[in-house]
């Protein structure tokens, strides 16, 4: 199946916005330098990415999105409690001092797994069906 924006005009510029912010809290994330503004962009990323699919998607795309919502946040929630977590073992939000700092304790796993969370893979459905939107 071919997804396709429409035939419509209309509707270019809303799927143009919704893309648009989309890449530019995608680059936010990445060139984030504290844990707070990673988790802020990584949220701002969920807002058009589900409207993207609610809308422009194809097959079951109300399903699949709410899916990608619910799934999404989960691992959100899983981030944010490996963020604060690490706040509390370090008193850092800044990317580049908490190596030094945390050296001597295990880092957090809640992190790693909210990244994994949001993750595609095939036990994962709903991760595997928006990606294919």
């Amino acid at each position: 199946m071919r997804a396709k924006i429409s035939d419509r005009t209309a509707e270019y510029g809303p799927y143009y916005a919704l893309y648009l912010l989309f890449v530019a809290s995608m680059q936010g994330a990445i060139l984030s330098t504290n844990l707070l503004e990673l988790f802020i962009f990584f949220e701002l990323m969920l807002i058009p990415s589900y409207f993207l699919i609610a809308k422009w998607g194809y097959g079951e795309r109300g399903k699949i999105s709410m899916m990608y919502f619910l799934w999404t946040h989960a691992g959100a929630l899983l981030l944010l409690m490996g963020i604060l977590s690490t706040y509390a073992i370090t008193n850092s939000f800044d990317i580049y001092e908490i190596p030094r700092l945390i050296e001597q304790v295990q880092p957090p796993l809640g992190t790693t797994y909210g990244f994994l969370m949001c993750m595609p893979r095939p036990q994962h459905q709903s991760a595997v069906c928006s990606h294919r939107q």
